[in-house]
């Protein structure tokens, strides 16, 4: 029995160090489906999920909740592993028997012992008193010490990387509304050529820097935007959008176009690599959108916003069967994953009168944040 406990014991610990190496010093994504870290955010994901149903008809509420959701998550799986641990270095030394000051060998005392020995309490009341024992501890000791560097480097990194991918969504908000669509975007730079090509390039460069974050910390999905009609889905959604309609129906012959165009497939590739990769991570496949987002009344609205814009753009039969193939690419993984995180997927012309955030206050009646 006490062999068994000692083998469960260094089984219990080597897992959920393992674990922790995974999700905080590996820099890639873990493939695998099953693991301790993996379940907890199912089971995490489950009951968000339920109590999102749950909460379904009061969007405040929900919205809260799911604000805090993916912190929360954070900091409860932190004190999975150190549970894990800690039970684990006190059944190695239960199974030993490791004789303990005072004479108690009960598995609270081990507990209790090994918790001490893991935070660094130091408080020396209980000491174990043969020479493997006193190893056993010092090992503990090391293990929660990096366990508690690791999380004291961890959560800057990932408020780094959460701060970088709200600051380009934020830059939206001007140019292409809240949510953002490609309707207003394309409109805002007309024939500005020069300067729609720099902003897809700093979206390519975006989208670089989410897919490697999100693929080294998944949990970062889970994370709520400020504004919640700038979310990075929505900021996705409406950039996709724009370099599809642009490789297809922007005609002008010069260099400018040229570069623009070249920068529009650039920028496709990279965000539409982003959601398929991410939609795998996050176990959330593609879906088709119950009604299309492109119809003959908004592709007339969109041509006629956009020649009004003086953008240079030309449609036809197939460029328009172009557009369809270019959007069955993205908009399944990008709605399925946007349902997958309660979040929504922009229209690609605004159909209601909606004032930008930057134009409202949390003041007004209108939703700001």
């Amino acid at each position: 029995m006490g062999a068994a406990l000692v083998l469960f014991g260094i089984l219990l610990v080597l897992v959920m160090a393992w674990e922790a190496f995974e999700t905080v010093v590996l820099p890639r994504t873990v493939s695998r489906r099953f693991g301790v870290t993996t379940l907890y955010f199912a089971g995490v994901w489950q009951v968000t999920s339920l109590m999102n149903r749950l909460l379904g008809k009061r969007p405040v509420a929900r919205e809260a909740l799911m604000a805090v959701a993916g912190p929360l998550s954070l900091i409860l799986l932190m004190v999975v592993w150190s549970a894990g641990i800690m039970l684990g270095f006190a059944l190695i030394q239960f199974g030993l028997g490791t004789p303990m000051s005072g004479g108690v060998h009960d598995l609270g005392i081990y507990l209790y012992v090994s918790a001490a020995t893991f935070f660094t309490l130091g408080y020396g009341d209980i000491v174990a008193l043969s020479g493997a024992g006193r190893t056993i501890s010092m090992i503990e000791a090391g293990v929660g010490f990096g366990m508690l560097a690791l999380v004291i480097s961890y959560i800057p990194v990932l408020y780094q990387a959460f701060s970088a991918r709200e600051r380009m969504s934020l830059l939206l908000d001007a140019r292409a509304g809240s949510p953002p669509v490609a309707d207003e975007l394309l409109a805002t730079y007309g024939d500005d050529l020069d300067g729609l090509r720099a902003l897809f390039a700093e979206f390519e460069r975006w989208g670089s820097t989410l897919l490697e974050t999100y693929l080294s910390y998944p949990v970062l999905t889970m994370y709520r935007s400020q504004h919640e009609q700038l979310s990075w889905i929505a900021s996705l959604t409406c950039i996709c959008d724009s370099c599809a309609l642009v490789q297809v129906a922007y005609l002008e012959d010069s260099e400018r176009m040229k570069n623009l165009q070249r920068q529009a497939r650039l920028t496709y590739a990279m965000l539409r690599h982003l959601v398929v990769d991410v939609a795998y991570i996050a176990a959330k496949g593609p879906i088709n959108p119950p009604q299309p987002r492109m119809n003959a009344e908004r592709r007339k609205k969109l041509v006629d916003d956009l020649r009004a814009a003086g953008a240079p753009v030309c449609t036809t039969d197939e460029s328009w069967n172009r557009l369809d193939e270019l959007r069955g690419n993205y908009e399944p993984y990008v709605y399925g994953l946007a349902q997958g995180l309660f979040l929504e997927m922009p229209p690609w012309t605004r159909t209601l009168d909606q004032r930008a955030s930057w134009e409202t206050t949390a003041w007004d009646k209108e939703k700001h944040f």
